[in-house]
This record gives C-alpha cells, structure tokens and sequence, in this order.
C-alpha cells in the first residue's frame, strides 16, 4: 500500500512555482512534490484567482500552469463540509482583514485536514485562532 503524503497549495504558493525562482525549489524540494508518492490539492478558488492571471503569461508559464493544473487534485468549494466551515471560519475572524478567498482555501484545508502550503500570513491568524486544525506549511518569501 503507497502511503501518500498530501498537501493543498493555496494560489501564492502556485505562483511561486510558475515563477520558478529559488523558492519555487524550496516548495519542490521541502514538500516533495514532484514525487510519485506525493498528492497536491488545491481548491477551485485558486484556479479562479490564478485564471485572470493567464492572459498575462508566456508560452512557458502557461505550459506549466497546464502540467500542474494536470497533476493536482481540484477540490470544489460547493462541497457541504467545506460550506459549512466556511461559515465558522467566517463568523469568527470577522476582526481581521482576510479575503473571502482565502477564507475558502483555510475551510478546504480544515475539511481535507492536511497541510496547508502557502506563502500568505494571513492564514497564520486562522491557525492561531484554532480555525485551521491543520498545520500551515508558511513559506516566507524574504527568507526562503
């Protein structure tokens, strides 16, 4: 039996890897994922924040859009579970300033109950809050 190690990448973490830079190595390679044995989720929320940003990438950019559109796993925000920690989630940070989408991605990771994989602090609010069961993979753009 294949034990897989699974993660969900919310879109800041997509667009480091479509850039390619030395982080997008530091995802690939601290989280394994382009092992077989290695599973990448990642909402339909990210699809809809990366899709405007297509227009503006090259050939090659979108080439890899494509391979990891095809290698990852897309979970849809209409599932019931997901709804309804949606609306926890959202009645209970109702202080702080983080964007409905990112609202979605925290409800899809605390649903799926695995690790989060972003390059956004705001989640790290969610965690603290004990909103977000699941542990945030916090990649730091100044620190690699």
């Amino acid at each position: 039996m294949i034990s897989y190690f699974n993660y969900l990448l919310d879109t800041s973490a997509v667009i480091e890897l479509l850039r390619g830079k030395e982080i997008a190595q530091t995802l690939v390679k601290n989280f394994s994922l382009n092992d077989d044995d290695t599973r990448i989720f990642i909402s339909s929320i990210t699809k809809g924040e990366l899709n405007p940003l297509e227009a503006r990438f090259g050939d090659k950019r979108k080439s890899l859009l494509d391979q990891f559109y095809k290698r990852s796993i897309e979970i849809p925000p209409s599932i019931r579970e997901i709804v309804n920690e949606f609306a926890t989630i959202n009645i209970k940070c109702k202080k702080f300033t983080i964007g409905q989408n990112d609202l979605w991605i925290a409800a899809t990771a605390k649903y799926l109950n695995i690790p989060l994989i972003t390059c956004d602090k705001d989640f790290v609010q969610l965690q603290e809050l004990g909103l977000l069961n699941t542990k945030i993979a916090l990649i730091n753009k100044e620190t690699k």
